[in-house]
Order: structure tokens, then C-alpha cells, then sequence
């Protein structure tokens, strides 16, 4: 609102607000503040726009505050602009006529002659009036205002209602230049002017005036783009740099939307969305860049933006831009040549890298060699050693043969040519070894792997092993479980079987028994090779696959070993894909396993590799094994409580054939302790006294004896 209005409404005695037509308060007194409160004001202004709509609002009583009021509306008029003053006159008490003593300059007019002017006019202007004489409008105005002035009371003849304010040049003896602003209120009797000096006010507005256009062509020049918008998001200012970097003119920005505008010069890309963004949300600042594409031209801009928090010329949001393009290329170059020698940093480190691996794998291979050098002059003096003494043996006993030839009776020359046989023996096992292992090593034994039937190759090397045994009385015995088809080089795995069974026949004592057990599986087909013999330390079995410690020991009948059969056979498992693990007690026995890839296109139904533990635990496969070597404590299961035979039959049977399927002795040690804990619970001497032995044969590793008492439990669910 106007200066001119503020001085016009603070200067009234009444409460009184303006208002437009569309119900928005421009400005309200002081003395209408104290009686009425905001709201209560908008309520009244929109009843005001609504009745007069209707015409029904002519200064209706109104209650405020618990007095009554009566609301006076008219129309005053200033360049173009049309606002709505309501003035609020009090009911309750009858207000006295303070023109004489009033601080606004006012004087009375009727057709043309001043009848009255107060004492604020006089000093207005400078100059006393008697008005004995004639003093006519014209004594205070100039004629160009005068015709205003004639203009509006002519035009007021119709509606005489009508308030208008105009700004007016006075003639005034204090001040040459006086320029006021006039209310004119039509009267019935006379016409009623009031005045308030504007000089200073316009004086120090033309300044401004001044003062802004100056700032706006500094604006205009400045090599900076700047724009600025107002509060219905339209472009309200668009310098010369604005339009020379866009090629956008003034009328083509100005008014319109400013995404509009943008997106003329400005494509909302990845980069530009971010600017977007941030004019469209408003934010405080925002400091973001825009890439203009024009004329096949890439312009960069670096835009600052931000918010006004003094409503100045209805201006809500800022933005100043800088040319950045030839920054923004250097930038680029200078990233692309980091890049390229970032790239070439990371080639040199790695051939840097390469050079160093391929040195330390080269100083590997040497200290593998070295190693494996000394190693094989280690092994070969042990081989040396070990083929020194059936080779003396063999030289000495044919060197005494020989001599004593004529005294030596019959019997005497048989047991000679015995030992020289046995000491040939193993002069031949030992060579056939060597020779074996020496052509793994160069890599002279082509592998041919294909199909083969373990089951077959079991039996056939039992059949050529059974008279070994036969002459200690051990039993060999093969059991064997769903498919027995494996993928592997037939020769070398005849011959780790010929070694596993020699070995379990070497260490078994005279009157044992040698269990094989043969099972297919999803992936693999398991062989397992298990003795009652001597047994072995865990040390050694460490030491059973280093060809670096010589490791040879005598079986039961002081057999003799070479030492490399079981290097061989493990390293005829890892080239055929396999592996080989070993499982001894002392005094107990030992299991050696090994387990080879089932073979090419043969199909095993899911059924059959689940229920294959299952098939293992029938009752007939331990007993007729090794039971005379490893009695099983049999429980009397019939005396047990009904409770004790639901839990067995819910819970401990099936973990029972889970296990017999893996047999791993900390799970089945663990399904002890269990068995433990229900006998416990339901008092149960007899499963407990199971519990305690299949603990104790998890403990003493006793494979046989732990097979044997889990297929017993699970006896109990037929």
C-alpha cells in the first residue's frame, strides 16, 4: 500500500480498514486494532464483499466487542488503483465535531468557496483566511488541479457517496513545491477536503526512483547473468547477459514461467535436473551449474541462487550466474590427463607387480626344487638302505649255501632257499614300487580314465590276496551298498587296493577278520578298507604320505614294508580326482578310505543314495563281522518302559541312521551323551548302560563295535 494511505488512515478518528474487492486487507488503523482482532476483521471484510455483491449491506448495525457499530463502505480511487475504505462509526455515543481541533489540514467547500478551514490547514500553507472575504478553490489550487478537483465533484453528482484521493500541488507561501495528497467527501451541505503533506515523501521517493534505475542498468551491464522471480514463479527481471548467453530476449523471458524459459535453452539433462530441483523447492541458497547447448556451442554456467527475505518489488528468488565454460574444459583436460596417468600409474604398477610375483613365484619354484631335491636324495638314501639289507641277505645266504653245499642236508638247504625267496620277495615288491613311483614322477604313466566296477576289482584282488591271509586264518570279507561304478584309471586303482588289502593282512593278527566295505553315492563311490589289527599312533599317521620320513614298520608276523606303497597310493587318488583319509587306534585298528568321482552317465535315484545308509544298517551286515573280536553289550529292550521305547522310536532311531550313514565320532559321541540324558529322565538302566558302551567305543575310535550298536537300535524299529 502506499505511503499517502497509511498517512490518510492513521490520521482518521474513526477505526478504519482498506480493503480490495477481492477481500484482502491492505491496511487498518490503530483505533480499529484496539476494538477488533484479525480474524474477526477478515470475517467482516468477506461478509462486507458479499452483501455488497448482493446489495444488501447499507450500514447495517454491527456488535463488536459488546458495543454497536455501523459500517460506512465507499470506493476511493488512485492512479487506477480501486480499494474499498470502511469506516466504523460508534452507536453508543454521538461523536462531536473535532474539524477546529483536528491534526489533519481540512477545509470546508461549498460550489466553489472555501466557508471553513481549520488551524492545521492555515499552517499548511502558510497564509490566514477571513472569510469575509470571497475566497474561492482557486486561492489553493492551481488550475490543472482545480480541474481535477471539478472533474471529481462534477462525476460525484451521481454518486455522492464517492471518496477519492488525489495528489495535488497547493499553493503555499511556506513552501513552493508543496505537493499533498487530497480526500475529498462529498457533504449534503459541503464538500469536506483533507490534506497531508507528500513533499518529502516524493522527494525521497523520486530519489529512490533514481537510485533504482541506476541499480537496474548497473544490473543490466554487469557481465553476470541475472534473473529474478516473483512469487507466481513468472520471470520479473532478465539482464542484457541473461539474453546474450541464452538467446533469449527480454519479451521472450519476462512474464512467463521461468521452466518455461529455461527449457528453451536449457534441456532438462541429468546435469540441469539439480538446478531444476533447487528452483523449484526454493531453497535458502543453492549453488549448482547448467549446461546451455546452443548453436552447437556448450556454454557451462555456475549458478548461485537464493531467497529474498525482504519482499522488495514482489521479487521471491534470485539467481546469478558465471561463465565457466573455459574452466569447466581445463577442468575436463585436466581430469582426462589425471586419468590417463592414473591409467598409466596402474599399468606400471601392475607389470611393477607382475615383475615382483614373477620373482617370488621363481625364487618358490627354486626353493621347491631345492627342497624337492634334497628330498629325493633323502628318500633314495633311505631306498639305498632299505635295498642293502634283503640284497646282503640274498648275497650271504647264496654265499653259505654255496660253501657248506656238501654238508647241508635236505631240510637244512630248504629253509635256506625259503629265506633267500622271502628276501627276493621283497627285493621285487620293493623295485616294483620304485619303478612305479619313479614313473609318477616323470610323468610316464599316462592317466586313462573310464568306467570301472570297484565291486570287481575288490573281489579279484581278494581272490589273489586270500592265501596271504589263509596262512595268518584271517577273514576277508566285502560288503557292498548301492552303485559301485566310479571314473578312474583302473590300473592305478587295482594297485592301491592291492596295497590297502596287503597292509590289512600284514598288521591283522592271525585269526582277525579284514572288513571291505564298497557304497555309491550322489557324487562319489566310497571304499573302505578296515582292519582289528595293531593300529597306529597319531604321529604316524602324519607321517604315513611325506616321502621325506621313511616309514616302515613290520606286521604282525614281522612282515616287511617298502614304505612307498601308501605314497603311492595317495598320489594315484589325487591324479584320479579322489582322496584318501586314515582312522587308527592302537590296539583297536585302522580304517583306510578313499572315495573316487562316480562314474560318466550313471544315474542314481535319490531314493537310493538316501536309503543307502539305510541299506548298510541292516542287521546281518556286523554281526557275521568281527563279532567274536568285539562282543556288543545287548540290552534286554523289552523290559523298558513304553515311554522309554516311544522316545527311542521317535527320536533316537532316526538320528541313528543319519549317523550310520557318516559315521563321524563326535556326532555319534554327542547322540551318546543324548541316549544318556532320556535314560536319565525315564530311569532307564538298560539305555544307559548302551549309552555308556557306545561312548566308550567312540573314545577307544573302535569303528566296528560303534557300527555294530547303532544297527542294533535300529533293529528296534522293525
Amino acid at each position: 500500500m502506499e505511503e499517502a494511505y497509511r498517512n490518510i488512515i492513521e490520521g482518521m478518528q474513526t477505526p478504519v480498514c482498506i480493503f480490495d474487492h477481492f477481500g484482502g486487507i491492505v491496511y487498518s488503523n490503530l483505533s480499529l486494532n484496539k476494538i477488533i482482532s484479525e480474524d474477526e476483521l477478515d470475517s467482516i471484510v468477506n461478509d462486507i464483499n458479499l452483501q455488497r455483491s448482493e446489495s444488501k449491506y447499507n450500514n447495517v448495525p454491527l456488535l463488536i466487542g459488546g458495543f454497536k457499530y455501523k459500517i460506512a463502505v465507499t470506493e476511493i480511487k488512485n492512479n487506477d488503483a480501486q480499494l474499498l475504505l470502511a469506516e466504523f462509526f460508534s452507536l453508543n455515543h454521538e461523536e462531536r465535531d473535532n474539524f477546529h481541533s483536528s491534526r489533519i489540514a481540512a477545509v470546508r467547500e461549498i460550489n466553489n468557496t472555501i466557508v471553513s478551514a481549520n488551524h492545521a490547514f492555515e499552517e499548511l500553507i502558510g497564509r490566514k483566511f477571513s472569510f469575509d472575504e470571497h475566497v474561492t478553490l482557486s486561492s489553493i489550487f492551481y488550475p490543472a488541479e482545480l480541474e481535477k478537483i471539478n472533474s471529481f465533484k462534477t462525476s460525484s453528482d451521481e454518486n455522492p457517496k464517492d471518496k477519492i484521493l488525489k495528489t495535488v500541488h497547493l499553493k503555499s507561501k511556506k513552501n513552493s513545491n508543496l505537493i499533498c495528497q487530497v480526500l475529498i467527501e462529498p457533504k449534503e451541505d459541503a464538500n469536506l477536503y483533507m490534506f497531508w503533506d507528500v513533499t518529502s515523501i516524493l522527494e525521497k521517493n523520486d530519489e529512490l526512483i533514481k537510485e533504482h534505475n541506476r541499480l537496474l542498468k548497473l544490473l543490466d551491464t554487469i557481465p553476470v547473468m541475472l534473473f529474478a522471480i516473483d512469487h507466481n514463479d513468472n520471470l520479473i527481471f532478465w539482464n542484457s547477459t541473461a539474453q546474450r548467453w541464452t538467446g533469449l530476449d527480454r519479451h521472450e523471458a519476462l512474464n512467463n514461467n521461468w521452466r518455461n524459459v529455461f527449457n528453451q535453452f536449457a534441456p532438462e539433462n541429468f546435469l540441469n535436473k539439480e538446478l531444476f530441483r533447487d528452483l523449484e523447492d526454493k531453497l535458502e541458497v543453492s549453488n549448482r551449474e547448467l549446461e546451455i547447448n546452443r548453436q552447437d556451442e556448450r556454454i557451462v554456467l555456475s549458478f548461485t541462487t537464493f531467497k529474498k527475505d525482504i519482499p522488495l518489488a514482489n521479487i521471491s528468488y534470485w539467481g546469478i550466474a558465471t561463465d565457466i565454460t573455459e574452466a569447466k574444459m581445463v577442468q575436463e583436460e585436466h581430469e582426462q590427463l589425471i586419468e590417463e596417468l592414473t591409467a598409466s600409474r596402474d599399468t606400471i604398477t601392475k607389470d611393477a607387480f607382475r615383475a615382483i610375483s614373477l620373482n617370488e613365484r621363481l625364487a618358490d619354484s627354486e626353493e621347491q626344487l631345492r627342497q624337492a631335491n634334497a628330498t629325493k636324495d633323502k628318500f633314495f638314501s633311505i631306498i639305498a638302505h632299505d635295498l642293502k639289507s634283503p640284497i646282503h641277505s640274498f648275497t650271504s645266504l647264496t654265499g653259505l649255501i654255496i660253501k657248506e653245499f656238501d654238508d647241508l642236508d635236505k631240510e637244512e638247504t630248504l629253509e635256506l632257499l625259503q629265506a633267500i625267496l622271502k628276501s627276493a620277495k621283497h627285493l621285487t615288491s620293493l623295485l616294483e614300487n620304485l619303478l612305479q613311483w619313479s614313473r609318477t614322477q616323470s610323468n610316464r604313466i599316462t592317466l586313462q580314465p573310464e568306467n570301472i566296477h570297484l565291486d570287481q576289482l575288490i573281489q579279484h584282488n581278494i581272490s589273489l590276496l586270500e592265501q596271504n591271509a589263509a596262512n595268518k586264518n584271517i577273514v576277508i570279507e566285502h560288503k557292498k551298498f548301492g552303485n559301485q561304478i566310479a571314473y578312474a584309471d583302473e590300473n592305478m586303482i587295482y594297485t592301491v587296493l592291492r596295497n590297502l588289502i596287503t597292509n590289512a593282512i600284514k598288521f591283522t593278527h592271525p585269526g582277525g577278520k579284514i572288513l571291505i566295505l564298497s557304497k555309491g553315492c550322489s557324487e562319489t563311490v566310497e571304499v573302505s578298507v578296515i582292519d582289528n589289527g595293531v593300529g597306529m599312533r597319531k604321529e604316524d599317521i602324519d607321517n604315513l604320505f611325506r616321502i621325506d620320513i621313511y616309514h616302515s614298520t613290520v606286521g604282525t608276523q614281522q612282515e616287511k614294508g617298502t614304505g612307498l606303497g601308501l605314497i603311492l597310493c595317495n598320489e594315484f587318488m589325487q591324479k584320479n580326482q579322489g582322496k584318501m583319509t586314515v582312522e587308527s587306534k592302537i590296539g583297536k585298528g585302522s580304517t583306510f578310505k578313499f572315495e573316487l568321482p562316480i562314474g560318466n552317465n550313471v544315474k542314481i535315484q535319490e531314493s537310493e543314495a538316501v536309503c543307502l545308509c539305510q541299506e548298510m544298517g541292516r542287521e546281518d551286515i556286523c554281526d557275521a563281522i568281527l563279532a567274536e573280536h568285539h562282543p556288543v553289550l545287548k540290552p534286554d529292550w523289552t523290559s523298558m518302559d513304553k515311554s522309554v521305547i516311544e522316545n527311542i522310536h521317535k527320536i533316537l532311531i532316526p538320528q541313528a541312521k543319519d549317523l550310520l550313514s557318516t559315521m563321524l565320532i563326535d556326532d555319534i559321541a554327542d547322540f551318546a551323551r543324548k541316549i544318556k540324558r532320556i535314560a536319565e529322565q525315564n530311569s532307564s538302566i538298560q539305555l544307559a548302560d548302551f549309552a555308556i558302551k557306545l561312548e566308550n567305543s567312540c573314545e577307544n575310535f573302535d569303528l566296528i563295535e560303534i557300527e555294530t550298536s547303532l544297527n542294533m537300535l535300529i533293529t528296534l524299529d522293525k
